[in-house]
């Protein structure tokens, strides 16, 4: 396998898309030599399959792969196990939701690759893929939430770090936006964007591989009482070990500078004066709240829990989020 996941010869005609692409190819790069310098290439060579070690026969076992010398030597009867046995399976999930789509006002202006919460989730997802593909190991993406869902299959082959790319560059939420015939109110489309989510997770977990490292990358904005049920699902009944990333912008953590303000209502015609200071403490005070909670649910069935924003640097996230024992 070469050093890095190969690009194909197929350039995409859109240049947005080309930009992402080469950001990711370019932030994959530098974040990985930065964890893993001057890492060894892994001992098994591109498709092959090579012995690993030995396990005890099961019934049902092909008994042509019965190791008869090691079975003489432990006095039981061993079944050699392949390197494909033993390989890692990680299945990274990413939110496509329309809250997603958000990014700090003063940042995001007028460019395309600007750092939106989707931009930033897919930075990190791109560069674990390009982590966990250089390792030889199987990565899988899923992209839910959205207008529809993405799904690549886990694989090991060097070209998997490509598909990747190619559809975290495609893909850009959409920001709820209420037609002007329609009655729905803001909290009906939180709704919406809500269930599409949680819906997507249930249905992921259903797919997901026993045993697998699962990756999940969101604003984590909605309500935190169905995550649980995801949670016991994977971690409990599927024994998978459970990893979470909150991206947030500068702008949800601590509300900007204001001044005082007259709200009137446009229907009832009552106006509220609205003391600027008392605002920001209550919203930094709820903000804390919420995210103490969501920690708390994590926590509480064994996931990792890392949170950033889309202005940081995401290293050392993805440093905590690798090392073992993390949580």
């Amino acid at each position: 396998m070469p050093e890095s996941p190969p690009m194909n010869s197929g350039s995409p005609s859109d240049p947005r898309m080309l930009a992402r692409l080469r950001h990711l190819e370019l932030r994959s790069r530098a974040i990985a030599d930065s964890l893993l310098p001057g890492r060894h290439p892994h001992p098994r060579p591109g498709w092959s399959v090579e012995f690993s070690q030995h396990r005890e026969y099961s019934p049902g076992d092909d008994l042509r792969h019965v190791d008869w010398k090691a079975t003489a030597r432990a006095d039981r009867l061993l079944i050699r196990r392949f390197q494909d046995e033993t390989s890692l399976a990680v299945r990274l999930i990413v939110d496509a939701s329309p809250s997603m789509s958000v990014g700090d006002r003063t940042e995001t202006a007028g460019s395309e690759t600007g750092p939106t919460k989707f931009r930033a989730a897919a930075e990190i997802a791109a560069a674990l893929a390009w982590i966990v593909v250089r390792g030889r190991d199987a990565v899988g993406l899923e992209l839910i939430g959205g207008e529809e869902r993405v799904e690549i299959e886990p694989s090991d082959e060097p070209s998997q770090w490509r598909r990747f790319a190619e559809r975290l560059a495609q893909v850009e939420p959409r920001s709820l936006e209420r037609p002007a015939s329609s009655t729905a109110t803001a909290s009906d489309t939180s709704v919406s964007s809500e269930s599409l989510w949680y819906r997507g997770l249930r249905r992921a977990a259903e797919r997901i591989a026993p045993g697998s490292v699962v990756i999940a990358i969101s604003d984590w904005v909605d309500d935190p009482e169905p995550l649980a049920g995801w949670l016991r699902l994977l971690g409990e009944r599927r024994r998978c070990d459970l990893r979470a990333v909150q991206i947030l912008t500068r702008d949800e953590l601590e509300l900007p500078d204001l001044v005082d303000a007259l709200f009137t209502n446009v229907e009832g015609g009552n106006a509220v004066r609205i003391d600027a200071a008392s605002l920001r403490r209550a919203y930094a005070e709820r903000v804390r709240s919420e995210l103490e909670r969501l920690e708390r649910t994590f926590g509480a069935h064994g996931a990792t829990y890392r949170r950033g924003t889309v202005d940081e640097d995401p290293v050392p996230l993805i440093r905590e989020l690798l090392l073992p024992g993390s949580r």
